[in-house]
């Protein structure tokens, strides 16, 4: 009874959703169901009375005419209401598909960024697109449930009114046949999982031997050969789960249909035996072998409809409650979040931070203080929790309660939007977007979208002039996605990443690895030109170099999750600790004087 209501919810909720988006395909669906079905009936009563004309013993041709007409007419409408149908429902589905990946991307865009750390949420990504297409599934079945139920009403009570046996023979033959179809309905959903889960792997590898701009690596490091044999194998995994499943499929139709098989021979020989006696007419033998092969289909469609459903509903059920809770946390935000403030401070009190699928802490016991208008360089080496301490920072992962305030608010009761929109940031992994040069730079301030003065500067100051005198200017497309489009180096991207940063009027300016891939030098006088553009800024640069350090105002060294020292250049060469040891190793990359 429980799975009974918790189906009829998910198909009220699908219905409502195609009711929000377009009622005339609802109501044009089940206008045409019913003339459908009625259709289909009528064909039987038609066809029995033109039987019947024809076999009496002085042919009317008006009346065969008038039948023939009829059944003709009948079969044109109902030729002409599904191209309509079909018309209609190509334009519907074209706009509930660009409605349901908005409500995807949407919960995906407000999902906890921490989240997506997580692999566990790729597969969960994967379940939820694919439950996509189950919405509109289930909503036409359910309309052709409707459909074939005025069927199999019509033809059995034609049938019990011909032959009372006839229609039991039906019924209990149509409900084997859809029970043993239903049987395989559960394992299909568990095998469509473990489906959808080997695509995440074989599609990964394709995608690496696919992608060019992996390809130089692959060539040089001659591993195309194993990578080709690892998606082979996953992939002919993938097709070896399918094809035992369409083999079982396949041997539960088969059953089905050699029950269906006997059925009719059972209706066949059945009426035969009444012609014999008299009792029925070849009239009736034309009409009630019409209506068998209705009631019986519609039947076995009628179940495997609702097994249909049933499985459709599994996948819905997980993106629904998921977009359910989306719209409660969103409406209990409201309520609860405060407009944010950087006026005076930022300070870290005891932040400890844990991913959600590891057990040590990635930052532990961390305690800073940031004025407004400071500039900050965060050091360290790989995986020493710079990242993460600034994903906490900002807002995009959720930091415990009570350990980040900015002006002595709690960050987790602002509504970090209001952060973010006075925050620039260039992130380690910053995105190389395939667009226009213009496009790349306005992305952090879509008001300056036409203002090429403003655009030019920028480029002039990252040391990227020359890409505003391509002959496209700063309207030539970047990247590969287009013909026409020129590609950047490495570190032109880069330099292109902190121009768009400074496209944005920030007050928080936060940098994490910004001169990666640029050389030592070079990076100098980038780091030159981000101090002389954010004087009055708030800039926190993250960086396992230590070129920039000697021009900030305080320096946190972080190692293992933890800050070990703090302190400004001076301060922290005096006491000849990590940092100190730091400096020295890398200072002969640069044209720096050592001073103490």
């Amino acid at each position: 009874m429980i799975v009974l209501r918790k189906n009829i919810s998910i198909i009220r909720y699908v219905m409502y959703k195609v009711w929000k988006i377009n009622k005339f395909v609802i109501i044009l669906n089940l206008i045409i169901a019913i003339l459908l079905a009625l259709q289909t009936n009528l064909n039987v009563f038609l066809t029995d009375q033109l039987v019947r004309a024809l076999t009496t013993s002085v042919v009317e041709l008006k009346i065969v005419l008038m039948f023939v007409g009829l059944m003709t007419g009948f079969e044109v409408l109902s030729t002409v209401l599904k191209a309509y149908q079909q018309h209609v429902e190509n334009k519907f589905q074209a706009e509930f598909e660009i409605h349901n990946q908005v409500d995807l991307l949407d919960h995906l865009y407000h999902e906890d960024l921490v989240k997506k750390e997580d692999p566990q949420f790729y597969g969960q990504y994967h379940q939820h697109h694919y439950a996509l297409s189950k919405y509109l599934e289930t909503f036409y079945n359910t309309i052709n449930l409707f459909q074939v139920f005025l069927n199999v009403i019509l033809s059995l009570s034609f049938l019990f009114a011909s032959f009372v046996a006839l229609g039991f023979f039906v019924i209990i033959f149509s409900m084997l046949r859809g029970y043993i179809e239903l049987k395989i309905t559960n394992e299909r959903v568990h095998v469509t999982n473990e489906i959808n889960h080997t695509y995440r792997e074989h599609n990964y590898f394709f995608q690496l031997l696919t992608d060019f701009r992996y390809h130089k690596e692959i060539t040089l490091m001659q591993i195309y050969d194993y990578l080709k044999v690892q998606w082979i194998q996953k992939k002919e995994k993938a097709i070896a789960k399918q094809l035992n499943m369409q083999k079982k499929t396949n041997i539960h139709t088969t059953w089905s249909l050699l029950l269906s098989q006997l059925n009719k021979t059972l209706i066949i020989v059945t009426i035969a035996y009444l012609i014999s006696q008299k009792t029925f007419t070849i009239s009736d033998f034309v009409a009630i072998t019409m209506a068998f092969s209705i009631a019986e289909n519609s039947m076995v469609s009628f179940i495997q409809r609702l097994g249909s459903i049933y499985e459709n509903n599994k996948y819905i059920e997980s993106i629904r409650s998921t977009l359910v809770d989306d719209k409660n946390k969103q409406g209990k935000y409201k309520e609860e979040y405060v407009q944010a403030s950087f006026q005076k401070e930022i300070r870290v009190d005891n932040l400890t931070f844990t991913y959600p699928n590891r057990t040590e802490p990635a930052i532990e016991n961390i305690h800073m203080t940031i004025q407004k208008g400071q500039k900050i360089a965060i050091l360290g080496d790989n995986a020493a929790g710079k990242s993460t301490l600034i994903k906490n920072l900002l807002g995009l992962y959720k930091a415990p309660q009570d350990t980040i305030f900015f002006d002595g608010n709690d960050l987790g009761k602002m509504q970090t939007r209001d952060l973010w929109s006075k925050t620039s940031v260039v992130f380690q992994d910053f995105i190389n977007y395939s667009m226009s040069i213009r496009e790349n730079l306005a992305l952090s301030n879509m008001h300056d979208l036409n203002n090429d003065e403003k655009m030019r500067i920028m480029l002039n100051r990252v040391g990227l002039e020359k890409l505003a005198e391509l002959p496209q200017g700063i309207d030539t497309k970047l990247g590969f996605l287009y013909d026409d489009a020129t590609n950047l180096s490495g570190g032109q991207w880069q330099r292109l990443a902190l121009c768009r940063a400074f496209m944005r009027d920030f007050d928080l300016l936060v940098l994490d690895e910004p001169t990666s891939a640029l050389d030592p030098n070079s990076e100098l006088e980038i780091f030159n030109q981000i101090l002389n553009m954010s004087e009055d800024k708030t800039v926190i640069i993250i960086s396992h170099r230590v070129g920039i350090a000697s021009k900030v105002d305080q320096i946190y060294l972080m190692k293992e999750g933890k800050i070990i020292e703090a302190g400004n250049h001076h301060e922290l060469i005096a006491i000849q600790g990590e940092y100190h040891s730091m400096w020295e190793k890398q200072i002969n990359w640069y044209n720096i004087p050592v001073t103490v």
